[in-house]
This record gives C-alpha cells, sequence and structure tokens, in this order.
C-alpha cells in the first residue's frame, strides 16, 4: 500500500510539474502523438527539414547577393572615376587640337610659310570633320533608309491586304506575330 501511494504522489508531483511547464506538456503530447503515428511523423519530419532548408538557402542567397554587392560597389565607382576623368581629358585634348589646327590654318591662309631663326617652315593645313557633323549626316542617312522601310511596309501591307479580300483567308491566320497592325487597317 505504501509503495501504491508513493507511487500515486510521484505521478502526482509529475503531473504538476508538467501542468506548470506547459511547453513542456506540448511536446509530451506530440512526442505522444508521433509515437502512435510513425509513418506521418516521417512524412512531416521531411517536409519541415525540406522547409527549414529552404529558408536557409533563401538567406545564404540574400547575404551572398549583398556582399556581392558591398564588394562591387568601390569597384564601380572608381570606374564611373576613372571614365569621367578620360572623356574630361579626351574633350580637353580635342580642344586643344581643334584649337592648334585652327590657328595653324589660320597662319597658313594669311602667310603661307613661316621663317623662324633662318629656317622655312611650312605650315601644315590639317582637315578636321567634327563630329556634330558626322553626326548628323549619320542621322539624315538613318532617316532616308527608316522612310524608304516604311514605304516598302505599306506596300507589302496593300499587297498583302488585297490577297486576303481575293482568298477569303481565315482571320485567326491572318493575324500579325506582333498584334499591332489589323488587315483591316491596310485596306486604304
Amino acid at each position: 500500500m505504501e509503495v501504491q501511494t508513493s507511487f500515486l504522489l510521484s505521478i502526482g508531483s509529475l503531473t504538476g510539474w508538467l501542468f506548470g511547464h506547459q511547453s513542456l506538456s506540448g511536446m509530451m503530447n506530440i512526442l505522444a502523438w508521433v509515437s502512435s503515428h510513425p509513418l506521418w511523423s516521417v512524412v512531416i519530419g521531411l517536409l519541415s527539414i525540406a522547409v527549414v532548408w529552404s529558408i536557409i538557402r533563401a538567406i545564404v542567397r540574400g547575404i551572398e547577393s549583398i556582399s556581392v554587392t558591398i564588394l562591387q560597389t568601390p569597384l564601380k565607382l572608381i570606374w564611373q572615376g576613372i571614365k569621367l576623368i578620360f572623356q574630361g581629358l579626351g574633350k580637353g585634348v580635342w580642344f586643344g587640337w581643334k584649337k592648334l589646327t585652327t590657328k595653324s590654318s589660320e597662319e597658313t591662309e594669311t602667310s603661307g610659310d613661316k621663317e623662324v631663326d633662318g629656317t622655312v617652315e611650312t605650315a601644315v593645313k590639317v582637315d578636321v570633320v567634327p563630329i556634330q557633323l558626322q553626326t548628323q549626316q549619320r542621322l539624315a542617312e538613318i532617316s532616308m533608309r527608316l522612310v524608304q522601310i516604311q514605304k516598302e511596309q505599306t506596300e507589302l501591307l496593300k499587297e498583302a491586304a488585297m490577297l486576303m479580300e481575293g482568298n477569303q483567308v481565315e482571320h485567326h491566320l491572318l493575324t500579325p506575330l506582333n498584334g499591332s497592325i489589323q488587315p483591316q487597317d491596310v485596306k486604304n
């Protein structure tokens, strides 16, 4: 009888302790469920591992991309600074070259040959085509080519419209690839 009472008292104190610590009580309930459902617990365990692994991989990728960005930023700034310096130097050299060639061509027109310290120097005239003029010429060529392409496109669309009217082709076969031009737009 004494053993039975001492056993009941120890169980009572254990339940009292578990009631005082609810998280342990919840874990005991989960362990009881896992022991009674082993297949479901394996499946849930594997899914839990997969989800945790995915979260860890996402965190690692985020840290990696942030660290790469942090490491690349100073290098990109240095590169932009170098480009800016060389662009400034290029403009300065171009300006100086342009001024030098303009000055030498003016001297050539006015005096022809120059005598310095007993020697005759001939100024060489250098033809420098400004970049702006080249750009404007190229833009004009592109514009003319675009007008030609547009005319050719209009002619082809008219021919396609005439063929569609003559053959009565299904509408779903006639839709263009990008959907921007419809056959009814071309009939005029």
